[in-house]
């Protein structure tokens, strides 16, 4: 309001005039701009892990909920990959049990002296060991 008083003033001094009549007026809240409206947030997808895509279930500038699954992939060598680790675990596992036999034997051995202690540590090692493999394999 006091902008409104100020050109009118201004429209007095300017026009000469003795005097020039002011009223107030409601403007309207709502304003027109011109302008493009772009995301806030967005985000760029890169790949972790190689593969041929199968299908690709959403277009690029598409709106997409989070959690969504964007594209699947031909798991052929992760699965390679993991039938590998398995065998691996499966390999490690049975390691131990015949590391957990000689052990057991060597401990008993030994307690009868039977054995000397040297041979009871390198069983006790071989066993320590495939502990270790089988818990990389896990």
């Amino acid at each position: 309001m006091r902008a409104r008083s100020l050109l009118g003033l201004l429209l007095l001094l300017l026009a000469g005039l003795d005097s020039v009549a002011v009223r107030q007026a409601s403007l309207p809240l709502e304003r027109y701009f011109d302008g493009t409206v772009e995301a806030v947030h967005m985000s760029t997808v890169s790949a972790e892990t190689s593969g041929r895509v199968q299908e690709i279930l959403f277009d690029v500038g598409d709106k997409v909920p989070a959690g969504a699954v964007i594209l699947r992939l031909v798991s052929t060598e992760q699965r390679q990959q993991l039938n590998q680790a398995e065998a691996a675990r499966v390999e490690a596992s049975a390691a131990l049990s015949v590391a957990r036999k000689s052990y057991d034997r060597a401990r008993e051995l030994l307690d009868r002296k039977l054995i000397p202690k040297s041979e009871f540590d390198q069983a006790e090692g071989g066993y320590n060991t495939a502990r270790a493999r089988l818990a990389s394999a896990e």
